[in-house]
């Protein structure tokens, strides 16, 4: 029996809200309650705000790398402001503190009722910011183990396991640089050839599911249109600039708060911890609304592996989830503002019905 879209995001809500409850109880356990109130109670704030503006900039990088991949995938007289942009973005992250994922999809719907550009083009370059997103978290993930892998590898166990032997953390870094390197060549195969790419998935997908063959292209021709700023090469320059400021935010924003709790200064922590910060950090939030819990357990157990003690670990994880959370509650606020402002100029349309839909 197959279940309903809103009953799956219901079974998901409530597995994330059980895992959270879980992991905030295994990150507090036996913490000594007095060294983090007077970790909180010495920090200097002002570090976190800094690094709640590093956000708000990310924010706007990300908001300008989306124009110009909608401006790729649009016809060149469609207006792409972007104001609608930044707009639907925030919302979405927004949503995603509840609902994770879902906010891709509300993101979409929230720009294609501020500018009319079709929902197609723009889920199609939604799934090409994700690819992108991804290959950088990659990089990141690469980078962090090159420059960490010997502290993180005292979390694993020390004694060989049964059938796998020791365990490394080198294999990881060289998986995560092979998935790198395989998603820049999809990403080249789509650009330069993409006929080719679709014939290539027909064959594939014929030899284990034949009825599903035309659907797999039809749906992969549908958003193949949202790589056109890829296939564009005065677009590369925006969007590698675009990416930097973005993921280069995220990490700025992950160290500055360190500052906040003189973990620096105290424990030798420099730039290249963040990488570290945020691959593990990223990886475990995408499964909790938020990243409530699993983002404090895991800046709990990177932080230490690095030689921070518990309960300064534990502190910066609150400041800093609750620096970042504001801060995107804030902008998503400020979005659904702003979208009810543009959405007021279009009478008589609901704000979460598509375009298409209104019209038809």
């Amino acid at each position: 029996m197959s279940l309903s879209p809103r009953t799956k995001t219901a079974i998901q809500s409530v597995v994330g809200l059980v895992l959270a409850v879980g992991l905030l109880y295994l990150t507090f356990h036996r913490l000594s309650w007095d060294k983090i109130a007077l970790a909180l109670h010495t920090a200097r704030y002002g570090w976190v705000v800094g690094a709640m503006a590093v956000y708000v900039a990310a924010q706007g990088c990300r908001a300008w790398r989306w124009k110009v991949l909608l401006r790729g995938a649009v016809p060149a007289d469609q207006p792409v402001p972007i104001g609608r942009v930044w707009t639907g973005i925030n919302i979405g992250f927004l949503v995603n503190v509840i609902l994770p994922r879902v906010g891709e999809v509300v993101r979409a719907v929230s720009v294609n009722r501020t500018t009319g550009i079709p929902l197609t083009p723009i889920v199609a370059t939604v799934i090409v910011e994700r690819v992108l997103d991804t290959l950088c978290l990659g990089i990141i993930l690469t980078l962090g183990l090159a420059y960490n892998a010997p502290e993180l590898n005292a979390l694993l166990p020390a004694k060989p396991l049964p059938v796998v032997g020791q365990l490394d953390l080198l294999w990881l870094r060289n998986l995560a640089l092979l998935g790198v390197l395989t998603v820049l060549v999809v990403l080249a195969l789509l650009v330069t050839r993409p006929e080719w790419m679709l014939r290539t998935v027909r064959s594939l997908v014929a030899r284990v599911a034949p009825t599903r063959a035309d659907g797999a292209v039809a749906g992969l021709r549908s958003f193949i249109g949202g790589f056109a700023a890829l296939g564009q090469p005065r677009q590369y320059l925006p969007l590698v600039l675009g990416s930097l400021g973005v993921w280069g935010g995220y990490l700025t924003m992950l160290y500055l708060p360190l500052y906040a709790f003189d973990l620096p200064q105290t424990y030798g922590l420099h730039p290249s911890h963040s990488f570290a910060l945020m691959a593990v950090t990223s990886l475990g939030s995408a499964i909790v609304p938020g990243g409530t819990g699993a983002y404090h357990f895991l800046c709990k157990v990177v932080l230490g592996a690095f030689g921070v003690p518990e309960e300064p670990a534990t502190a910066y994880a609150l400041v800093s989830h609750a620096g970042t959370t504001l801060a995107t509650v804030g902008l998503g606020l400020v979005g659904l503002f702003y979208q009810t402002v543009a959405l007021n100029r279009r009478s008589g349309v609901s704000p979460l019905v598509p375009v298409e839909v209104a019209q038809g």
